[in-house]
């Protein structure tokens, strides 16, 4: 059976981790996870050859959070994949923080399977309208885009 793409997760909750495993399990991805920045950025370098499709990426993490990875990762010679952010911040914050790292897509915790796999699809094949309509209530606001 082919996978349906690769995805690397790096949040700093183990059971939101192995939660995301087995949803993207599910549906046909190959999933690696990371509990914290240095862990993924090693397991990047690691997988010189195997980079993910795209990288699913908590906003608040211990020590160093996403918008160092997101730095770490810009300077790191492999093949970059979108960043997705997956956070429980308030949208302003969270709508920001995506600005700042280049963020091809915003998913807003909770999320059901349905609403994760669509963001993944979205920020894969580079779609511009990565963040799910009604993510945030009805504000109005233009969704983040890919980083130019």
């Amino acid at each position: 059976m082919r996978a349906a793409g690769v995805v690397l997760a790096i949040d700093d909750d183990p059971d939101y981790l192995a939660a995301v495993r087995a949803m993207l399990a599910e549906a046909g991805y190959l999933v690696d996870t990371s509990l914290s920045v240095g862990g993924a950025i090693d397991l990047l370098w690691r997988q010189w050859e195997a980079q993910p499709d795209v990288i699913l990426l908590d906003l608040h993490l211990p020590l160093l959070d996403g918008r160092t990875f997101a730095e770490l990762y810009a300077v790191l010679p492999v093949r970059h994949a979108p960043l997705v952010l997956v956070t429980g911040a308030h949208e302003q914050e969270a709508r920001e923080y995506a600005r700042l790292v280049g963020a091809a897509g915003l998913l807003p915790k909770p999320f059901d399977v349905d609403e994760l796999l669509a963001c993944i699809e979205r920020a894969r094949w580079g779609d511009v309208d990565a963040v799910p309509a009604g993510a945030f209530g009805e504000t109005g606001e233009e969704p983040v885009a890919p980083a130019a």
